[in-house]
């Protein structure tokens, strides 16, 4: 049994860098994260055992990924767990969807206003602030049976 002496002890603050990235696309797939050249434009920050959090506008997940190895333009990543946040976010097509024939559709407005429900024919939105897809569209199926 390997006994670890005090002075290999070192604050995981000094050793590496959690890094987290903002306002990535709603769509971005958990495969995107571990192409070497996603990583291209922020790779010279990144050091070997550095992690990385990620989590897409919209919160359909959240991706904790591992550095082995960086360059100028690329970055090695190992996925080490995705935790599901919004279901309804990570399945835009569950049995809770919108049909397409709607006269309203649920979409992604941003981090302020979350997911909104708006109306087709003159783009205006009836409600904002939804955290969870699913939410919006069943507000949006209770409105539309309100106004038939």
């Amino acid at each position: 049994m390997a006994a670890f002496l005090s002075s290999q002890l070192q604050a995981g603050d000094y050793c590496n860098t959690v890094w987290r990235i903002r306002e990535a696309p709603a769509d971005t797939a958990v495969e995107t994260l571990l192409k070497p050249e996603t990583w291209s434009h922020c790779a010279r920050s990144f050091k070997p055992y550095d992690e990385v959090i990620v989590i897409p506008q919209g919160g359909p997940y959240r991706a904790h990924l591992i550095v082995m190895d960086a360059g100028a333009n690329f970055a090695k990543m190992r996925l080490l767990g995705v935790t599901l946040l919004n279901a309804g976010a990570a399945e835009p097509e569950s049995e809770a969807a919108l049909p397409d024939d709607a006269p309203v559709e649920v979409s992604w407005k941003g981090p302020k206003l979350k997911y909104a429900v708006t109306r087709k024919a003159d783009g205006e939105r009836l409600r904002t602030g939804f955290a969870i897809k699913a939410e919006a569209e069943a507000w949006a199926r209770t409105h539309l049976l309100a106004m038939a």
